[in-house]
């Protein structure tokens, strides 16, 4: 009987483990960020922002006016990196959500 439970018991702390990785995967994405910032004036950031491409496809950047924690943005160069959305520890003027990066893909220098 003791071994029953058990076995169930790490079958269900596996099935947790796994619905976590799921959700996790579920709030990343990749970002193409460009070689130059923009002038925004948005929610979260005033001033110069990132201008940015969701895929190779997109012919035209968009404005992102949400700090990205952990990039370290350089001008000249195009990026293309992993973020993750998390909720807001600290929500400001009601953007819930904040980005924190995963990982550096690629940094070229823009032509």
């Amino acid at each position: 009987m003791k071994s029953k439970n058990l076995i169930l018991t790490g079958i269900l702390a596996m099935s947790s483990v796994f619905a976590s990785a799921q959700k996790i995967k579920a709030k990343t994405q990749t970002l193409i960020i460009g070689p130059e910032k923009g002038n925004c004036i948005g929610i979260t950031q005033r001033g110069a922002c990132y201008q940015v491409k969701t895929s190779k496809a997109q012919k035209e950047w968009s404005d992102f006016d949400n700090p990205i924690k952990g990039f370290n943005y350089k001008p000249g160069f195009e990026y293309v990196i992993q973020v993750k959305t998390q909720k807001a520890k600290q929500p400001i003027e009601g953007v819930n959500e904040e980005y924190i990066l995963v990982k550096q893909i690629s940094k070229k220098k823009a032509k």
